[in-house]
């Protein structure tokens, strides 16, 4: 089986340390994991980018270089350039008798061209289906060639309307994930900083129980010169001694899961997967997360952590934590959310589309 793999051309894979975009990451571990595993695995992805499988750039510099920024800033510009990067990946997987492609960038963006291509597509749903646009993509069901994939059951109850023709978890490098069996007596939080995962929340809920918060945080450049932004107005006052936030490199991730006693994740959104949840549990850190989205799915309720409805709820299992072994939250993300075990899971979804 010929396999091509695409995301967005705006980045190179791996990501760079200042940038966050789960979907580029997952689709190079995806094809890296294939590769290694002697598959006919081909990525397609901007120039500076390394892979284990073929890789393809069309000399296209990602859209994040300041020579394309620059010289093409409209608006539109950069939609613009990823259609260019569809356009040349469909036509190079019909020239070159692909058998598949597996696209995790926006939906939308790869649609109409995969609606019109011989290669069966199958399009991996990364965002919430809670965003209006995405009811277009019903009208895309007629498309045999063209098949959507999600990242958690709970994903697809926004919209329905589309058909899903599988559902596989994301994983990750478990050998990158170090488990730490004693952990310790922070809180812990990690993320982009922004309204819908709430950090505000798990820092009034530490500081009500008098407990130290450490948080890992992502915050964006605009939000920090916007005097009204959700950082500046309901983040950046809380901080203090007792809660601190800083950006923690890749590397540096795994010390400050595994030596967490606990992570809250107190998000305000239907987010479809969240893979910190699944980070800080292969560090053998216990998850307190409240029920939205993809939560009670990933957190095993009384085993891995616990799955709450209120901050009431969430301040009583956090004094209930030592319930939960750590030794339980690895072996839950060995089993379910390895990178070996989402790829093997995708492969199988491939040969079921390609033969039917």
């Amino acid at each position: 089986m010929k396999i091509g793999i695409a995301c967005t051309n705006a980045l190179p894979v791996p990501v760079p340390q200042n940038e966050i975009y789960a979907n580029q990451e997952i689709a190079g571990w995806i094809a890296d994991e294939l590769a290694a595993r002697g598959y006919d695995v081909t990525l397609f992805a901007p120039v500076g980018s390394e892979t284990k499988a073929q890789l393809v750039t069309f000399d296209m510099l990602p859209f994040s270089d300041p020579q394309m920024y620059k010289r093409f800033n409209s608006d539109r510009s950069f939609s613009d350039y990823e259609h260019l990067f569809m356009a040349k990946i469909y036509k190079y997987a019909e020239d070159n008798d692909f058998d598949i492609l597996h696209m995790h960038l926006r939906p939308l963006s790869v649609a109409p061209f995969a609606a019109m291509s011989r290669v069966p597509t199958l399009q991996t749903i990364h965002d919430p289906l809670t965003f209006p646009y995405f009811k277009m993509l019903e009208l895309y069901n007629e498309f045999e060639n063209l098949q959507f994939s999600s990242i958690s059951f709970a994903q697809r109850k926004a919209l329905p309307g589309i058909e899903i023709f599988a559902n596989v978890y994301n994983g990750i490098d478990l050998k990158k994930w170090k488990f730490n069996p004693a952990g310790g007596e922070k809180l812990c939080w990690s993320g982009r900083v922004i309204r819908e995962k709430a950090p505000h929340r798990a820092m009034k809920i530490a500081r009500a129980m008098d407990l130290k918060l450490q948080m890992a945080g992502f915050v964006y450049e605009g939000d920090r010169h916007n005097e009204k932004s959700y950082w500046n107005t309901q983040v950046k006052p809380l901080l203090g001694e007792d809660i601190m936030l800083d950006y923690f490199s890749p590397e540096k991730l795994p010390d400050f899961y595994g030596s967490s006693k606990v992570f809250v994740n107190t998000l305000d959104w239907e987010e479809p997967f969240g893979l910190v949840m699944i980070e800080a549990m292969a560090c053998g850190t216990p998850v307190i997360a409240f029920n939205r989205g993809s939560v009670a799915e990933v957190v095993k309720d009384g085993v891995t952590g616990f799955v709450v409805e209120t901050e009431e709820e969430m301040m009583e299992a956090i004094k209930n934590i030592g319930s939960i072994k750590r030794k339980d939250c690895r072996r839950h993300v060995e089993e379910n959310f390895s990178i070996e075990k989402m790829a093997k899971n995708y492969l199988a979804v491939y040969e079921n589309l390609v033969n039917s």
